[in-house]
């Protein structure tokens, strides 16, 4: 049969079956569902015998389909079949990772046929099996992510010779792309700075879900010992501020951010009575202020309830779990607790994995870590409309309508969540507050552009991704360095 054939003829004849089908990405090889997809799709599949999948790469056929049926569609589109079966079945699908049906060139470089949606909708962008160490790769066309919008994402960093150190894109608990600077690898940790706050309120969540917490309105008097170095009068303040007034930055006392020069940093201070050493400027849960001095009050009230370090009862109930590696808590202050607020080491894979634990409400390889309903607590605005316990809320009118949240810390660590999209964008970088900015807004734009209606999802495309996916960033470093920003392995 000829090779110009429409592409939009085979992808008729399969609509008109139901049939879900797999754009190629050469002449020779196909995309693959993979064990996961393969699993949930086997009920749906035997409950629509015409629907039918294809596999590569990753073992197994596609089951519970009419293959009679779905072999005369494909032959009135593209001509007799090239191979069968010893049993004499056309074999329209992929084997050990080489397409069996012979397919024009023409066609299988033309643009995508059908882009595989409903395994990840049906999942709501959980994992679909265990999770060790690293989750598990996925490919752009599998995860139904357009990937010029990505190509794109990255040829502005390059051009803006940004320093990125890592960027890793996922979405149905799959990594569908994972770039880091040059001489770096996914082994190397990286200084979160505020991103820590958000885990610290995460630990927060865990000891609710453990009922070792009961209420984050429980004044901090009532959850942690009052330092001896405080009066009795300083200490009178820790009575009228909950825990949640200082998770949402609003304990009301009179914080001066200065994260150069704050004595708060040092370690040999008492950091818990640091910041409750100031007055007040306004009453508790009514003034946003973005302080370190709230966040080690967090940390404090954490170590206290958890009756541990911060760092070991994170370790315990949430790095052990998400099987992390390679991550620290340093700069302990003179009464040994971690920083709430900052320090906090992880591997950019880590980072990844802690907000998919999101996306999957608190749930991680069967174990329940803290209960579903604390996702909409966390992300739920305090006194102002962009941040909520420890993270930001994103700006949905700059994202098309969609909602999205973020864990935020100085010099370009994010940790963004977009809860309804399934996807989790983390970015390592060492940038001034100008670019962190652009970058912000050049990775939300992809997210929404990639995961949009209608998105074309061409052979080029992914080459070229893969390519780009292939080299390191190369960026300049344009901010001042100290010791924490070196990643370490």
């Amino acid at each position: 049969m000829s090779s110009r054939i429409t592409i939009a003829a085979l992808a008729v004849a399969l609509v008109c079956l139901g049939a879900v089908a797999v754009f190629a990405q050469t002449p020779e090889r196909v995309p693959h569902l993979g064990s996961e997809g393969q699993t949930a799709y086997r009920n749906y599949l035997t409950l629509k015998p015409h629907r039918a999948f294809v596999i590569s790469e990753g073992g197994g056929y596609g089951t519970g389909f009419n293959s009679a049926t779905l072999e005369s569609a494909i032959q009135n589109a593209m001509g007799p079949c090239q191979r069968r079966d010893p049993n004499g079945t056309c074999k329209p699908y992929a084997l050990d990772g080489h397409v069996v049906w012979s397919m024009p060139e023409e066609l299988v470089r033309a643009a995508a046929i059908i882009r595989v949606k409903a395994s990840a909708a049906a999942s709501g962008g959980r994992c679909a099996g265990p999770v060790g160490r690293d989750l598990p790769a996925g490919s752009p066309a599998d995860l139904a992510l357009a990937p010029q919008p990505l190509v794109q994402l990255n040829e502005a960093l390059d051009a803006g010779k940004h320093d990125i150190r890592a960027l890793l894109i996922v979405r149905d608990c799959r990594v569908a792309f994972e770039r880091y600077k040059d001489g770096l690898s996914r082994e190397y940790n990286h200084a979160l700075y505020s991103v820590t706050k958000s885990v610290s309120a995460t630990l927060a969540g865990i000891l609710l879900h453990q009922g070792r917490l009961r209420s984050l309105d429980a004044p901090i008097a009532t959850l942690v010992s009052k330092p001896s170095v405080m009066s009795q009068d300083s200490w009178a303040k820790a009575e009228r501020i909950t825990f949640k007034n200082v998770m949402q930055m609003s304990s009301g006392l009179d914080y001066k951010s200065d994260p150069s020069r704050h004595p708060i940093y040092a370690v040999n201070v008492d950091r818990l009575a640091m910041a409750l050493s100031p007055g007040f400027v306004a009453d508790p849960g009514t003034r946003y202020n973005y302080s370190d001095g709230d966040a080690s009050i967090t940390g404090a009230v954490v170590a206290s309830v958890a009756d541990r370090n911060l760092y070991s009862f994170a370790r315990e109930a949430l790095f052990n779990p998400l099987q992390m590696a390679n991550h620290d808590w340093p700069y302990p202050d003179a009464a040994g607790r971690s920083p709430g607020g900052w320090a906090l080491r992880l591997r950019p894979m880590d980072m990844a994995k802690f907000g998919q634990l999101y996306i999957q409400k608190g749930e991680w390889n069967g174990q329940r870590l803290f209960a579903a309903d604390f996702v909409e607590q966390a992300w739920m605005p305090g006194s102002v409309s962009f941040y909520a316990l420890h993270w930001w809320i994103g700006n949905s009118r700059e994202a098309n309508g969609t909602p999205y949240f973020y864990a935020n810390g100085f010099k370009g660590q994010r940790i963004f969540v977009f809860p309804t999209l399934r996807v989790v964008v983390v970015l390592s970088s060492s940038l001034p507050l100008p670019e962190v900015r652009a970058v912000d807004t050049l990775i939300v734009t992809a997210v929404i552009e990639a995961t949009g209606p209608k998105r074309p999802v061409t052979v080029d495309a992914l080459d070229a991704l893969k390519q780009i996916q292939g080299r390191g960033f190369a960026g300049e470093t344009r901010v001042a360095q100290t010791d924490q920003d070196r990643p370490r392995r």
